[in-house]
């Protein structure tokens, strides 16, 4: 599914419907799983002991293997549970940037990075950017869990108060809540927007 789709009933006999059918599929997913892991478990261990296996045995464990995470795989990025509360008795929404189907309530409290039209406006320019992180990443190992290395790169750059406020809200938005998250999360995320990173070696 390429786009965003939100599916609402509102007719109660058909909710109780479709939250029954949800249940049903639910269930018959967990009973498959624990089927599929008791063989895998009776193929490795005997006795509480791990065991030699036939080179087909290995076979067959790696098979089932394959077969729980397809399962789960599955479950997760249905529209039967919501991954973020786990319920699945809600109307869904679905995000087409993470592929999952979320319950209303928790589709509008996800992080606007996760949002597929979200396109943040950077009040940095792109060699401020490029300076910024070339410098937090020698320093980012000094992290206090804030952001005064941060902020302090980007006052020696110049960048007014305002704009670091929203260039590190951008960063929190990404995973970035501190100078060494900042490198370790948001940096992968923001550096593709519109920064040529090769030719970062040369700025100081």
């Amino acid at each position: 599914m390429k786009k965003k789709k939100a599916i609402v009933i509102k007719n109660p006999l058909l909710r109780n419907l479709r939250n029954n059918l949800r249940t049903v599929i639910l269930y018959a997913v967990y009973e498959e799983l624990k089927k599929l892991g008791n063989e895998e478990r009776h193929l490795m261990f005997e006795n509480n002991q791990l065991r030699d296996q036939t080179p087909k045995e290995k076979e067959r464990e790696n098979y089932l293997f394959d077969k729980q995470a397809e399962l789960r795989r599955a479950k997760n990025h249905s529209i039967c549970k919501c991954p973020v509360c786990s319920k699945t008795d809600n109307d869904m929404t679905y995000n087409t940037y993470t592929q999952y189907w979320y319950c209303l309530d928790c589709y509008n409290e996800l992080p606007k990075s996760l949002m597929p039209d979200w396109r943040p406006e950077y009040p940095l320019r792109s060699d401020q950017v490029a300076a910024f992180f070339y410098h937090l990443e020698r320093l980012a190992h000094r992290c206090r869990t804030n952001y005064g290395i941060s902020r302090r790169i980007m006052k020696l750059m110049g960048i007014d108060e305002k704009d670091q406020d929203k260039f590190l809200d951008i960063c929190k938005e990404y995973g970035g809540h501190c100078d060494c998250e900042i490198i370790m999360n948001a940096q992968q995320y923001i550096k593709p927007y519109y920064i040529n990173w090769t030719t970062f070696k040369h700025i100081s």
